[in-house]
C-alpha cells in the first residue's frame, strides 16, 4: 500500500471547485483517469506543475483553456500521509487554516497554482493524453513593472527589507497600486499583502520600472543569512490570495546543534536520501564589483563591493565593471554591486533524492526549512529553497528537494 496519497483539485476562476482527481486510474466503463504529476515548490520564485491525464477524461473539459473561462484556473496538490501517527497529527494541527480543509480530515495543500498551459499528444499506439501547466501564484509578482515615475516615495525607498518589498507589491500588484499615483492600474484581484511588522536590515535604493518579481528577489536576499528573508504568494480561500513574508527563512532551523527544533541531517549514512551529488563550483564566481555612476573622467562617481572570497588564493580575484549612469548616490550603487556578488556567488551545490521513511517530507522537513547536509566528510548547513515533488504512471513518487548555502 502507497505510503502517501495524492488528491489534485481543481477551481474555476471564482474558486469554486470543478473537479478532482484522487490515485490513479478511473473505473472501466468510465474512461479516463490521472496519468500523473509533478510540482516545483520554491520560495521566492513561481515555481511550477505538469498534470498528465488520459485525453478522453470527462473532466478534461475543465482545463482545457480553449474553453472559456478555464484561463487561471486554480490547481491545487493536496497530500495525506497514510502512517497518521502522532507526529504527522501534531505537524498537521499546527499548519495555517488556509492549507487545511475540514472536509477532508489528514489531508494537507502542499502546493497551488495557476493553469496556463495544456496540449494534447498521440503516442504511436495512438493513445491520447491530455497535459496541464502552469506556476505557482508567486507567478502574479512577475506580471508588472514597478509602474510609477522615477524619483518618487514609490519608486525609491529606505527602511527595512520587509516594509519595503510589502509597500513595492501592494503599490503594484495589491490593493494600492491604482491610478493615480500608478501610471496604470495594476491590481490584482483577491490579492492582500500580510502586515508589516518592519524586519531585515536597512536598505536603500531606486527601482522604477524594474520587473516586481525580480526586485522581490534582490530584496530578499539583500544582507545575507538572518538579515534576508523569504515570502510566498498563498491561497487563502476561494479566489483570495496574500502575500506573505518571513524573516531569516520560510520554514525553521533544524541543523545540527539549533538547540530549539529536532535537526535533521540528509546522509546517505542515515539511509534517507540516495542518488547523492555534491558540487563546489566557483567558474562562474563574481567576488569583486567596481559599480560607476555619473560623471565623466576623475569626476564620475564611483563605488566597489567585494565578497571576501577574493582572499581564498592569491590568484582568487574575479571582477567586473558595472555601470548605472543616473545614478550619483553610492550608497544605492553599493547595494547594486551586493547584487551582483550575490547573484554569481560561489555555490556548494548538493542534491539527492529523499528516501520518504523515515524523513518525511512535510512531517520533518518542508520547504524552506534550514537543515544540515553530510556527505563524504563534509557537514554543510543548507536551506531547502525549493522541492520537486512527482507522482509517475506506475504510482511511485519521488521527492527531490533543492538546496543553497545559507549564510
Amino acid at each position: 500500500m502507497a505510503l502517501i496519497q495524492y488528491l489534485v483539485r481543481v477551481k474555476d476562476q471564482t474558486g469554486t471547485k470543478v473537479c478532482e482527481f484522487v490515485g490513479r486510474g478511473r473505473r472501466v466503463s468510465t474512461p479516463g483517469g490521472l496519468e500523473g504529476f509533478s510540482y516545483q515548490k520554491r520560495v521566492r520564485t513561481p515555481g511550477a506543475w505538469t498534470l498528465q491525464i488520459n485525453a478522453d477524461d470527462e473532466r478534461v473539459q475543465f482545463l482545457d483553456l480553449d474553453n472559456a473561462d478555464t484561463m487561471d484556473s486554480q490547481v491545487e496538490f493536496w497530500r495525506k500521509d497514510v502512517v497518521n501517527d502522532a507526529a504527522y497529527q501534531f505537524w498537521l494541527a499546527n499548519l495555517p487554516a488556509y492549507r487545511r480543509d475540514v472536509k477532508l480530515p489528514g489531508w494537507y495543500k502542499d502546493f497551488e497554482g495557476f493553469l496556463r498551459d495544456m496540449e494534447f499528444e498521440q503516442n504511436e499506439d495512438g493513445v491520447e493524453v491530455f497535459v496541464a501547466r502552469g506556476r505557482g501564484y508567486n507567478d502574479l509578482l512577475s506580471a508588472e513593472p514597478i509602474l510609477y515615475y522615477a524619483d518618487t516615495i514609490y519608486t525609491t525607498k529606505a527602511g527595512p527589507i520587509e516594509t519595503v518589498l510589502k509597500e513595492y507589491v501592494n503599490e503594484n500588484i495589491g490593493p494600492g497600486a491604482i491610478t493615480p499615483p500608478r501610471l496604470r492600474d495594476g491590481i490584482m484581484p483577491g490579492l492582500t499583502i500580510q502586515a508589516d511588522a518592519a524586519t531585515g536590515v536597512a536598505w536603500s535604493g531606486a527601482r522604477a520600472h524594474k520587473n516586481l518579481l525580480d526586485v522581490c528577489q534582490e530584496l530578499a536576499g539583500y544582507g545575507g543569512g538572518a538579515g534576508q528573508g523569504d515570502y510566498m504568494i498563498v491561497g487563502t480561500g476561494a479566489a483570495t490570495f496574500q502575500f506573505q513574508w518571513k524573516i531569516g527563512q520560510w520554514g525553521l532551523d533544524k541543523t545540527r546543534g539549533n538547540g530549539v527544533n529536532p535537526p535533521v541531517i540528509f546522509s546517505p549514512n542515515r539511509k534517507n536520501a540516495t542518488n547523492f551529488k555534491y558540487r563546489y563550483n566557483r567558474l562562474n564566481e563574481v567576488n569583486t564589483v567596481d559599480m560607476l555612476g555619473v560623471g565623466k573622467a576623475g569626476d564620475r562617481v564611483y563605488a566597489g563591493a567585494t565578497s571576501g572570497t577574493e582572499a581564498d588564493s592569491p590568484w582568487a580575484r574575479r571582477a567586473v565593471t558595472r555601470e548605472d549612469t543616473s545614478q550619483w548616490n553610492t550608497t544605492i550603487l553599493e547595494d547594486d554591486a551586493e547584487q551582483t556578488l550575490a547573484a554569481q556567488r560561489l555555490r556548494r551545490e548538493f542534491s539527492f533524492d529523499i528516501i520518504q521513511f523515515p524523513t518525511r517530507y512535510g512531517v520533518n522537513w518542508e520547504v524552506g526549512d534550514l537543515v544540515t547536509v553530510q556527505y563524504r566528510g563534509r557537514e554543510v548547513d543548507q536551506k531547502i529553497v525549493g522541492a520537486t515533488v512527482t507522482l509517475d504512471n506506475s504510482g511511485t513518487e519521488t521527492i527531490r528537494p533543492e538546496l543553497e548555502d545559507y549564510e
